[in-house]
């Protein structure tokens, strides 16, 4: 047996640095790959802003930290066609730099991505304790949401551009990553104890069935990709690809395409390029303390995100 638990605790294969950012007191979230331009966004926890990556590996402020008021920043994903840049800020856990009176503040913010500008935000009750995680978009443009601690879906649609609940997931199942088949059929929302599919056509939800000796659970992003899933279990130290059924609805396989890195301090979430999966290694979420501190800069490491093929 402990043969077996150091075997599953060695890296599953080399896996290639794609970008390193020079600050590091971020704690970075959501990256979102812009097809127009060949860059990345990644959504900044702790400074509340978002940063741009050139594929040379140029760092710059997208937006500054608070701009707009904007708290927390989250998930995020791009209109390549409309040239627009979604994110969620919400602010669901103390933060030292962020007034108190802003926990609760939980919304969509629409950046326009030639000019900069904030073009329209959605908003839920503050007192409701909601927590707007990820986010996923069809080709109409419209926008599902996951709501962690209000357990739900949220959608904008395109047309209407409101943002109303769009269906209600189990309670204390913490709705984290979500993914959208290719052929837009199927939600697939990541939970604590595996992955909820929802029907776009009825709105019906089901577990993703799998067989016993694969979890699916607690996954942090999670990524369709050529009939399957890529989720990253930051807790498992492993980034894992689910390879799915014709009918993409039960796991027939996993692959797993990374784990106990050595660079692995709490991975969270990422973006499919390509072929390739780029994520973040070491978000250091755990640097932020029960009070909202983060740890002096000397404790902080540089911010890595990861590359792996897809297609190997």
């Amino acid at each position: 047996m402990v043969d077996k638990l150091n075997a599953a605790r060695q890296p599953a294969k080399q896996i290639s640095l794609a970008f390193v950012t020079p600050e590091k007191d971020l704690i970075p979230e959501g990256p979102a790959y812009d097809a127009g331009e060949d860059c990345f966004y990644i959504g900044i926890l702790y400074k509340s802003k978002i940063v741009k990556i050139t594929r040379d590996g140029e760092v710059t402020d997208f937006t500054s930290s608070r701009q707009d008021s904007t708290v927390s920043v989250v998930g995020m994903k791009v209109d390549t066609d409309g040239r627009f840049l979604w994110a969620s800020s919400s602010y669901g856990y103390k933060k030292d730099n962020i007034p108190s009176e802003e926990l609760g503040t939980c919304e969509m913010v629409k950046y326009n991505l030639q000019t900069g500008e904030l073009v329209d935000r959605y908003s839920v009750a503050k007192e409701e304790n909601h927590f707007f995680n990820d986010v996923v978009l069809n080709s109409d443009k419209d926008a599902f949401i996951t709501d962690s601690h209000v357990p739900a879906v949220y959608r904008i649609d395109h047309v209407e551009n409101v943002i109303k609940k769009y269906v209600t997931l189990p309670d204390g199942s913490y709705p984290n990553g979500i993914a959208l088949s290719e052929n837009e059929n199927f939600l697939y929302v990541a939970v604590r104890d595996g992955i909820i599919i929802v029907n776009i056509h009825d709105r019906s939800t089901k577990y993703l069935k799998h067989s016993e000796d694969i979890f699916t659970g607690g996954c942090d992003g999670l990524y369709f990709f050529k009939n399957s899933l890529t989720g990253i279990l930051g807790f498992l130290s492993r980034v894992v690809r689910f390879h799915l059924n014709e009918n993409m609805n039960e796991v027939v396989s996993i692959e797993v395409l990374e784990s106990y890195n050595p660079e692995f301090e709490t991975p969270t979430t990422g973006a499919i390029a390509g072929n390739e999966f780029y994520y973040i290694a070491n978000a250091q979420l755990a640097k932020i303390d029960r009070d909202g501190n983060l740890f002096p800069i000397d404790q902080l490491n540089d911010v890595k995100i990861l590359k792996v093929g897809l297609d190997q």
